[in-house]
């Protein structure tokens, strides 16, 4: 089992595409580790993505689960193994478009995205930690404790 903490990935301060950056490369931190995944695919914004993440959507959408009228622009998967290198790429690509996805070690919750990938929760070792710090400077990864324990009502978060 590896020694992992959680943390809250504060970008609130980065523009869209480095958040999106940000998501990834999160991602790709713990790929090593990651056994299975799940996500949602809200077609109903496709219109609003690159094209790399709607080709990403489409291999994604293969392992949706049915859903027919009103629901065909809304899928999720179910949880898929991210053994597959295709597949999990996908993921990484489409993640931070998606409303919720979330990736598993075998021994636990490794990345928690939702809402578009404004709200990035890890599970990282120090070292995954540090790198993630270093990728990019306008952000703050905070401890799960510390974040929770912000004071209510000025937005400020205790480290």
């Amino acid at each position: 089992m590896t020694d992992r903490d959680e943390f809250v990935v504060d970008t609130s301060k980065l523009a869209h595409d480095r958040e999106v950056d940000v998501c990834r490369f999160a991602l790709e931190l713990v790929a090593k580790d990651a056994a299975t995944f799940e996500t949602d695919i809200p077609l109903s914004k496709a219109t609003d993505w690159p094209v790399s993440v709607n080709r990403a959507a489409e291999r994604l959408a293969r392992h949706a689960l049915g859903f027919r009228g009103k629901n065909a622009l809304y899928k999720t998967t179910g949880v898929v193994s991210a053994s597959d290198s295709e597949d999990w790429n996908a993921l990484v690509s489409f993640a931070p478009y998606a409303f919720d996805a979330t990736v598993w070690a075998v021994d636990g919750e490794l990345a928690s995205l939702a809402d578009e990938g404004t709200s990035l929760v890890m599970h990282l070792s120090s070292d995954q930690r540090g790198k993630l710090e270093a990728f990019e400077g306008a952000m703050r990864v905070v401890p799960a404790k510390s974040w929770k324990r912000r004071k209510a009502g000025d937005g400020s978060h205790a480290d």
